[in-house]
């Protein structure tokens, strides 16, 4: 019955090919009962879509998320969005499967797909340098301390995005600025380091330490 409620093709191939090599046309009648479960379901999916902006998997893990998070922060989120969630994460908590309640149990391990915390700019010569980005590339913006003028913007990185997954859980930013020498030192949330000569403007990537 769970099974044809989610109307999902991998697992319905195999629960009904046992299911009819055992029972035959016995259990035919329980499509008459889950029809109407799989339409609810769906129209659920299609209704949080046009509510969030978001595929399943997203609209879900932000709702693991939020139940991980202080109030405020949840409050912050857009009330449509967490009303649509909440819906459809009621569904699945009150399925009776032990990798949907893993899942929900575990959620606030996945904290991690969250954006970090605001980088602090580093200053040196003058200059205040500050990290920019919006996941799917990190940037190194430089400008005059004293005026606020942006001087120069280089590029760190570029994350390449693969269509056949959720977007938001592949994006990367910058987590760490410091100066060595003439030169910044520069961390993503993949522990990967980078080196900005800033008399070249050129980056390379560096040995973390």
């Amino acid at each position: 019955m769970i099974t044809g409620a989610a109307d999902d093709d991998p697992s319905g191939i195999s629960t009904y090919s046992v299911a009819g090599a055992a029972y035959g046309y016995a259990t035919l009648w329980i499509a008459l009962l889950t029809f109407p479960l799989m339409v609810a379901i769906q129209l659920m999916c299609a209704r949080l879509a046009m509510v969030t902006g978001r595929g399943l998997g997203a609209a879900v893990r932000i709702e693991e998320l939020l139940t991980c998070v202080p109030d405020p922060l949840r409050a912050a989120s857009s009330e449509s969005e967490t009303r649509a969630s909440y819906a459809l994460m009621t569904v699945f908590r009150e399925t009776p499967s032990v990798r949907a309640r893993e899942r929900v149990e575990g959620s606030c391990a996945l904290a991690g797909s969250l954006p970090p915390k605001p980088v602090s700019p580093v200053v040196h010569a003058g200059v205040t340098y500050s990290e920019e980005g919006d996941g799917r590339a990190g940037y190194v913006a430089a400008t005059e301390t004293s005026t606020g003028k942006e001087l120069w913007k280089a590029k760190v990185f570029t994350v390449h995005i693969k269509f056949w997954m959720e977007e938001d859980v592949q994006r990367v930013f910058i987590t760490d600025l410091n100066v060595d020498s003439n030169a910044l030192l520069i961390r993503d949330e993949k522990s990967r380091c980078y080196r900005l000569d800033l008399d070249k403007k050129r980056v390379k990537k560096d040995i973390c330490y």
